[in-house]
């Protein structure tokens, strides 16, 4: 809940600035702006404002919250999608009313998102957009790989996003975790629970990708994704 108390859930905690978020989810920091503050749009009607599609946890603080993180990587999958551009506004309106007639706030953070929910949301994007029945398959084929990289608890609370990698295709290998419980949550390697910024600074003091993988008894191939996350390999 949108508020001035801090949560006690550590996945509802402001931890990430516009700019950190941005890096981890690889999304235009511009893009995730507008997503978080909203954006005044113009028409042929003039000036419109938008509101925000995520909300962080608190008013008067900017930061992103996990929850927030996965709510972020949902959008970017769909407006990524290669099917069709698809707008904003359009993804506003389908949100509003799946939302609506499912009575569920933040879809793109509950697990209906994959379910029933997506379809009502997927059917309505497809009629404002013109997209047949294979586009709207292929769709929600798309969300259902985003549920692979997200693991929730036993009541659909999502407690671990494994982000993008920039340089793969989607969806790519669920090498990098991000869990509000650990390294406070900071991006680790999911294999070993280290920080991909740790070996990102190791690395840079000078420590080789074979010298890191030996010292921390992992492969090769993982410090290099975790360099790769980093933006350094």
């Amino acid at each position: 809940m949108r508020g001035n108390l801090t949560p006690k859930d550590p996945g509802q905690l402001p931890r990430y600035s516009i700019r950190q978020s941005s890096y981890y989810l690889d999304i235009p920091q511009a893009t995730l702006r507008d997503w978080v503050k909203g954006r005044k749009a113009v028409s042929s009607r003039g000036r419109a404002s938008q509101n925000p599609l995520i909300q962080t946890p608190d008013t008067k603080d900017s930061r992103l919250s996990f929850e927030n993180l996965v709510e972020a990587h949902v959008l970017r999958a769909i407006r990524n999608l290669d099917l069709h551009r698809v707008s904003m506004p359009k993804v506003r309106q389908a949100l509003a009313f799946a939302e609506e007639r499912l009575k569920i706030d933040r879809l793109l953070l509950h697990e209906e998102v994959y379910t029933y929910g997506g379809a009502l949301f997927v059917g309505r994007l497809g009629d404002l957009i013109n997209l047949n029945q294979e586009g709207q398959f292929a769709m929600r084929q798309v969300l259902g790989q985003l549920l692979e990289r997200v693991d929730r608890d036993s009541r659909g609370i999502a407690q671990r996003l494994y982000p993008i990698l920039p340089g793969h295709d989607f969806p790519g290998p669920k090498t990098i975790l991000i869990d509000p419980r650990i390294s406070f949550g900071q991006p680790i390697l999911a294999s070993t629970e280290i920080s991909t910024a740790d070996l990102s600074r190791r690395f840079r003091k000078g420590e080789g990708v074979s010298e890191l993988a030996y010292a921390c008894d992992i492969g090769d191939a993982e410090v290099e994704e975790a360099l790769r996350f980093e933006r350094i390999a």
